[in-house]
């Protein structure tokens, strides 16, 4: 994953944690952290989906494929 992933993952969770605090206070952020909470199936659906077709492409890149460039050199 890397230090970009964890990074990322970081900012993720300070995002989520300063919506939580400011909710606490602002009318307006507590509807939209309850919007969020309730839609948190989706959003996870959503990141399983680009989490595994990014492990598939690249364990597609990594396979080794039959050479058949030579069909196309007559």
């Amino acid at each position: 994953m890397g230090i970009a992933g964890f990074l990322s993952g970081i900012f993720w969770i300070a995002i989520i944690l300063v919506i939580f605090i400011i909710s606490k206070k602002n009318k307006r952020a507590q509807l939209f952290k309850d919007k969020m909470i309730s839609m948190w199936k989706y959003s996870l659906a959503i990141a399983l989906v680009g989490y595994i077709s990014a492990v598939i492409s690249n364990y597609s890149c990594c396979i080794s494929r039959p050479n058949y460039t030579y069909i196309w050199r007559k």
